[in-house]
């Protein structure tokens, strides 16, 4: 509750990481680095 910004490296490589992800509305900021090497990401970000 409150968060305004993912950390750079937030999900750094998570290859286990599909989809799905739910970024709740107050977040601002995502840095272009967050999903670096998320190689299993097919999903959906909403």
């Amino acid at each position: 509750k409150g968060l305004t910004y993912l950390g750079k490296y937030a999900f750094k490589e998570s290859k286990r990481l599909t989809g799905d992800l739910v970024i709740p509305p107050s977040i601002k900021t995502i840095p272009d680095e967050c999903f670096y090497g998320c190689s299993g990401l097919r999903g959906t970000l909403a």
